[in-house]
């Protein structure tokens, strides 16, 4: 494998320099959460006795798995290639056997795709690709309790174009093969299947025809038509019929189905018609009068007689497209749930629902109800997972696992510093990139900073107290956390104008050259300089789409686009881009006073596409780069370009990056200018050569969306918030250090990063709370070493060393390190090296020994490999949050000195005596007792031998006892620490004596009289 890495380096640095994804391993992903910022979960699936196993399906966080009824949780979908999940099933006969339909079902404008239907056998170890590969979106997976190898997918499809994958699929062969079942039409899949617990050959199917386009918000553009219906098959598929009696005959829409477990013959359903959704109006527009409803404006559908016939229970329907979810209760068939933003239920068959009162997250889409115990109930929404042992009157909200749909990050100049981002449905949260809490980032250590769907925070600069945060929509405030208290400050048209449009995210920058300057992007760019108070239009109409509804403003055509990038030059406030979601490109170079559109100079586009990032470069004040996401279009191609003349020409740098991922964010690094980073919706890529060429950047972080990047400007940090596992940090220090001159080199070490000697806090308010909760790592301690070896030793077993040398050219602590070729990383713990310990020191309170921590300064770390070596320096830091003056200082440093060689003597003394006990223990053994009586005195030599290994023993952990507490503090050591510095050394120094009296006068003595009598002599232990 070196040589193979060898050739690799070699190759590359004859053509473009490409690095190879296996030469980044070392560089990892940290999660640090949020955890409480939910996360949606679309499938629950629960099998087994109590302790449950439970999997829970998210829309774009994979699949996560507990084996101890919730109290942990793992996740065991993350290495395939997407984790958006739309449904999960499992052998009701065999429950290692699962069944993944990827790519979420709800046809929301927010929604991630998937690539078809996966399988395990083995309990979600292992997974095969079985098939279905382009059916994109899957709604629901029922398998044949009969026959476990019969399973139903049904299959949603592409949900912004027509698509012939759409459909109900059965496979009789575990998946080998498929068959399409039940095909509508290119515009119209199936959205869920239910099967007769009694006949799994009946089985019931929703028909659903759906359309959304790049404008239409939270709705799909299309979300009725005459191809959704209930079908129904009394032959496990072979032929199907379309349900009518008793529904509505107008245009239905999404459509969910459930079968009673008591009474198969009673089945629901859940119905969507044109007019379950209130008609889209001026605001400006009186309301219409309201109207009786009837059962052509949709909601629960009961049939008695196994869906031959149905009849209207009652309107609800809470927004079908998002939900249309319907749950019996497995023993009464009486008792139905309706899921929607609130949980409801009714008593008697749906025709009076309650909406339960739970304090939980909104926005439910699943519902598990034990089929032995239906107070037992395990609910998903978009908050995350939740539990109730009481039928829903109380609940436990399980905030394990971080599953957040961040849209957009941001980061402060704090230290450490923090994370702040939005999302999904979730609000604004910020958050530590580490703490001083030894168990590492809790839960808790978030905050929420606004409600509603979160999207971009932005940090003041010189105020780390002042925030801006927006909901959907332009809703932006002002946040103030010394109150924890918003102010509204979105702009507003004035009386009698046009309302402002903005997007669901809509883009917010805080000006790099005036932070009381803001921008806002709406289908104008709003520009305020006085932090939001008031705001000038400083821009005309950026956007061109239009679109004309027979239910909006009589047909009237309207404007529906928005902004949805914008950047502002670093090296020029009046160099300004803004990007809109109907795919036009704007430049002005004169601060606003003029536009140019430079969207045609763009190459090689197939069409307008969402421009999903503009950068402005912070190294050339002409430089920018666009990124155009295309999945609106169902476009999956990466499009990404740069210019280097304010848009008036553009090369598109996709390069090798994978061709079904559109990119979602460009970020530019802070300090080399070749060095790019790019998010898209299946990971994360790096590009060392300005875009030439992408190497995949995703070591610990699973497969998922990545939605912004920011790069920390002083701590060399990337830092990812990610649609579907929150945020995740890695350390790229030695990545921006990286040059096609540091590739050529034999051996090459990076620039170190400042360290800071500190101490975890010794305890924490939430240490001993058990394992039901969200704990996330904080960055290792200490030094991270980072070198290059180019070429290898000849020996492939030879080993390179660390050493590190203080400020006098002393060798404080070396460290054993890898020679081969490659990137490398070794972390040092700022700490001499440990005192000598016995084999099971550690067991027991207080740990392990540590060296003593070094004092600040600066220090020469050294990698040495066989025929070369090369430096670098590195400085510590002292600890910011002590004060402690020389003296001080001096004195702990001076009692640890006089420590460590007291510590290595008392441990060198009891290991001498304690050998000598046993030498002399099994010598009285061996011989006898007249032999013994005789002259030897073998008796009293081996009890004062005894005493006094128990004395040396009792000195070593007296020694011991004090460096711990010495070293465990920070401060200068007491009076009372000295005193007891002062008896040891007193008594080491009688143990010496003693000790030398032992090996070098009495045990000669005894081995004269031992060779007398002709005996073994003692083997006496030297000091090495």
């Amino acid at each position: 494998m070196t040589l193979a890495l060898s050739m690799l380096l070699a190759a590359a640095l004859t053509q473009a320099p490409q690095i190879d994804e296996a030469l980044l391993e070392n560089f990892t992903w940290r999660s640090v959460g949020p955890a409480g910022a939910g996360g949606r979960v679309v499938d629950v699936e629960v099998v087994g006795e109590f302790p449950f196993h439970i999997f829970v399906a998210t829309a774009s966080g994979g699949l996560w798995r507990s084996t101890n009824g919730g109290v942990t949780w793992e996740p065991i979908f993350d290495d395939q290639d997407v984790v958006s999940i739309g449904a999960i099933a499992v052998n009701p006969s065999n429950p290692d056997v699962l069944w993944v339909g990827t790519g979420e079902a709800n046809p929301r404008n927010s929604v991630s795709w998937g690539n078809g239907v996966y399988k395990s056998n083995d309990g979600g170890k292992s997974w095969v690709n079985v098939g279905l590969e382009n059916t994109h979106h899957i709604g629901r997976i029922a398998v044949d309790p009969r026959n476990p190898d019969t399973v139903y997918v049904a299959a949603l499809g592409h949900i912004w174009a027509a698509n012939d994958e759409r459909g109900l699929y059965k496979t009789t062969d575990g998946g080998a093969s498929w068959e399409k079942s039940l095909f509508i039409d290119g515009d119209t899949g199936v959205i869920d299947v239910a099967m007769d617990p009694r006949d799994s050959a009946t089985l019931y199917a929703a028909a659903y025809e759906v359309r959304r386009d790049g404008f239409s918000g939270g709705d799909p553009e299309t979300m009725t038509g005459d191809g959704s219906a209930i079908y129904k098959t009394n032959d496990g598929g072979r032929n199907w019929r379309k349900l009518s009696e008793g529904l509505p005959e107008s245009e239905k829409g999404r459509i969910g189905i459930a079968v009673s477990r008591s009474d198969p013959a009673t089945v629901y359903a859940i119905v969507q018609t044109l007019t379950t959704v209130p008609a889209r109006r001026d605001p400006e527009d009186p309301p219409p009068p309201e109207k009786d409803k009837t059962l052509e404006d949709g909601g629960v559908f009961r049939s008695t007689d196994r869906g031959e016939s149905w009849e209207w229970m009652s309107s609800t329907n809470p927004r079908p497209f998002y939900y249309s979810q319907i749950r019996v209760d497995p023993s009464d068939p009486d008792r139905v749930y309706v899921l929607g933003s609130r949980l409801s239920v009714s008593e008697n068959g749906g025709k009076d629902f309650e909406r339960m009162d739970i304090k939980v997250h909104v926005d439910h889409h699943d519902l598990w109800i034990n089929p032995d115990n239906s107070d037992h109930l395990v609910l998903g929404n978009d908050g995350g997972i939740y539990f109730s042992f009481d039928r829903g009157d109380s609940w436990d909200f399980l905030n394990q696992i971080a599953i957040g749909q961040f849209y957009a990050i941001d980061v402060d100049m704090q230290k450490p510093y923090f994370i702040y981002g939005g999302v999904q449905d979730y609000c604004s949260w910020g958050g530590p990139s580490a703490t001083r809490n030894s168990i590492g980032i809790a839960g808790s250590d978030w905050h929420k900073l606004m409600t509603g769907d979160g999207f971009q925070v932005r940090i003041d600069p010189n105020d780390p107290t002042i925030l801006y945060a927006e909901a959907q929509y332009g809703r932006i405030v002002r946040h103030d956390r010394k109150t924890g208290q918003n102010t509204s400050i979105a702009p507003a048209a004035p009386e009698g104008e046009e309302d402002y449009r903005f997007n669901w995210e809509t883009p917010l920058h805080i000006s790099y050259h005036d932070s009381a300057t803001i921008y806002a992007g709406g289908n104008h760019l709003f520009r305020s300089r006085d932090r939001g108070n008031r705001w000038d239009v400083v821009s005309p109409e950026l956007t061109t789409a239009t679109r004309s509804r027979a239910d909006y403003r009589g047909g009237e055509s309207h404007m529906v686009a928005s902004m949805s990038a914008f950047a502002e030059s670093p090296l020029d406030p009046a160099i300004l881009y803004a990007g809109t979601d109907d795919g036009h490109v704007h430049v002005t170079s004169d601060g606003a006073a003029s536009w140019t559109e430079v969207t045609d100079r763009v190459p090689d586009m197939p069409g307008r596409r969402w421009v999903s990032r503009l950068v402005a470069s912070r190294f050339e004040r002409r430089r920018v780069y666009v990124a155009f996401d295309g999945h609106r279009n169902d476009d999956f191609a990466p499009h990404l370009f740069v210019s280097n003349d304010l848009g008036q020409s553009w090369t598109s740098i996709a390069s090798n990056l994978p061709v079904d991922g559109p990119v979602r964010v460009i970020r530019e690094d802070v300090e080399n200018p070749r060095l790019l980073f790019v998010g898209t919706e299946f990971g994360a890529f790096v590009s060392f050569d300005s875009g030439e060429s992408w190497t995949k950047l995703m070591n610990g972080m699973p497969t998922v969306a990545v939605a912004d990047l920011v790069v920390h400007p002083r701590d060399h940090d990337l830092i990812a918030g990610t649609h579907g596992r929150s945020a995740y940090v890695m350390d790229i220090g030695p990545l921006q250090q990286m040059t096609d001159e540091v590739l050529t080199k034999d051996l090459h070490v990076f620039e170190l990063e400042n360290a800071v000697a500190f101490r975890y806090h010794v305890h924490s308010d939430d240490q001993f709370l058990g394992e039901k909760r969200f704990i996330a790592d904080n960055p290792a301690f200490g030094a991270t070493i980072t070198y290059y070896v180019g070429t290898p030793p000849e020996d492939e077993e030879a080993e390179a060393k660390i050493v590190i040398a203080n400020s006098m050219g002393e060798r404080i602590r070396e460290l054993e390190a890898p020679a081969s070729a490659g990137l490398h990383r070794v972390q040092w713990d700022l700490r001499h090296a440990p005192p000598p310990q016995d084999e099971d020191e550690g067991r027991g309170f207080g740990g392990a020994f540590l060296g003593p921590l070094v004092r600040p300064g600066s220090y020469r770390v050294t990698v040495d490999l066989p025929g070369r070596t090369v430096s670098t320096i590195l400085e510590v830091e002292p600890d910011p949050e002590l004060q402690l003056d020389e003296a001080d200082q001096r004195q702990r440093t001076d009692t640890v000195t006089r420590l460590i060689p007291l510590q290595r003597e008392a441990f060198e003394a009891s290991e001498r005596t304690e050998k000598i006990k046993d030498e002399l223990e099994a010598l009285v053994e061996s011989v006898s007792k007249d032999e013994e009586e005789d002259e030897l005195g073998l008796d009293e030599l081996s009890e004062s031998t005894r005493a006094l290994a128990h004395r040396t023993e009792r000195t070593k952990s007296l020694v011991n006892r004090l460096y711990r507490v010495v070293e465990n503090s920070p401060f200068a050591p007491t009076a009372t620490q000295m005193r007891q510095l002062d008896e040891l050394e007193a008594r080491v120094a009688e143990d010496r004596a003693s000790v030398t009296e032992l090996t070098d006068r009495t045990l000669p003595e005894l081995e004269e009289r031992l060779d007398d009598n002709g005996i073994g002599r003692v083997r006496v232990p030297s000091k090495e």
